[in-house]
């Protein structure tokens, strides 16, 4: 396998280990949201929780502002409970994906395409899920 295939392979391979894993958490919410939520709630805030969940797998902490909860006020605070679970299943897949190409003659191409696929990706999901009251932190 030449560098430029091995490249987008390996970019291909990132894209459906993030997707794998946004789609084990969206599927249960979604369903959720599609038959116990009336209009008000909208899907975006759905698809940010996910999102927010996702990246606590990864081990980004998600901030909490202060705000009124029931008439009470409610310090910031943030969120850095990691959900192993997905974690567990997040690490499996990428381990696949690196044992598959643990024979390659040259690995940079396939460190690079995966490296900078999965950045991209976990760069505009976290994009996404900014809000003014919740928000990753970043860096």
């Amino acid at each position: 396998m030449n560098r430029r295939v091995s490249f987008a392979f390996a970019g291909l391979e990132a894209l459906f280990v993030s997707v794998l894993g946004l789609a084990i958490v969206l599927l249960p919410v979604g369903i959720v949201w599609l038959f116990e939520n009336d209009a008000s709630v909208d899907f975006a805030t759905t698809f940010r929780t996910v999102v927010d969940v996702w990246l606590l797998a990864h081990g980004v902490s998600i901030h909490v502002a202060a705000g009124q909860l029931l008439g009470t006020a409610v310090p910031g605070f943030a969120i850095t409970l990691v959900p192993i679970g997905l974690t567990l299943v997040i690490l499996a897949a990428a381990f696949r994906v690196g044992r598959h190409y643990a024979g390659a003659s040259t690995l940079w191409p396939v460190w690079v395409g995966a490296g900078a696929t999965y950045a991209v990706i976990s760069w505009l999901l976290a994009s996404a899920a900014v809000t003014k009251t919740i928000y990753p932190i970043s860096w």
